[in-house]
């Protein structure tokens, strides 16, 4: 919603591809359209389809960037005094269990 110039990107973008497809009601003659212009058309779509996976992945990239980082707590060794508060070592007080 912040982005306007990406929203007008994507919409140029998907305006240029959805340029080669006709309406429903349409009918589509060859003959009539010069072979030129529909290259013209399909060369700007394929750039609108590049601009597009160029948008999207700098989007990406920023949401993944703008993350917070994970934190985790810090495992209880084997070794270490169980956390329990028994005074035995880990492994032969609650290590048992896991």
């Amino acid at each position: 919603e912040e982005d306007e110039a990406g929203a007008e990107l994507v919409n140029e973008a998907l305006d240029a591809i959805v340029a080669l497809v006709p309406e429903d009601d349409e009918e589509v003659d060859a003959a009539e359209e010069p072979p030129d212009a529909r290259e013209d058309m399909v060369a700007d779509a394929l750039i609108a389809a590049y601009d597009l996976r160029d948008h999207w992945r700098d989007v990406q990239f920023e949401e993944i960037r703008i993350k917070a980082p994970i934190r985790r707590e810090a495992k209880v060794g084997r070794n270490d005094p169980c956390p329990c508060g028994s005074g035995k070592k880990y492994k032969l007080c609650h290590g048992r269990e896991h």
